[in-house]
């Protein structure tokens, strides 16, 4: 089912035995097609249905940005960044935002 062998240590990470068919449909539509467009309600997952292929498409010999996700809200970037770190890969996660100098933002990328 997947293609990076560490992506069962993220679920471990998350404290999730396996995905729910929502997830696996998403993953399997993300890792094959270029435009996916994923609705399901709150809670049920969406989050990590659509990091984990971003997950497992990221390439270790790449120094720089490999995916860039906008979202509508600093509390929705809040929440991919929190299930992000609890992942647990070695790829970093900045999220961007206003509010503050651009340096700062500047800086992350670093």
């Amino acid at each position: 089912m997947n293609r990076n062998p560490l992506s069962h240590n993220v679920l471990l990470n998350l404290d999730i035995q396996r995905l729910n068919k929502m997830q696996e449909v998403a993953q399997n539509a993300i890792l094959n097609d270029d435009n996916v467009v994923l609705l399901s309600p709150t809670g049920s997952g969406k989050t990590l249905a659509f990091l984990l292929p971003i997950f497992q498409l990221l390439d270790e010999d790449v120094k720089g940005v490999q995916a860039v996700i906008i979202v509508p809200s600093r509390e929705l970037g809040l929440q991919i960044e929190q299930v992000w770190k609890k992942m647990g890969t070695h790829y970093k996660v900045n999220m961007c935002y206003g509010g503050h100098a651009i340096d700062v933002e500047i800086n992350k990328f670093k």
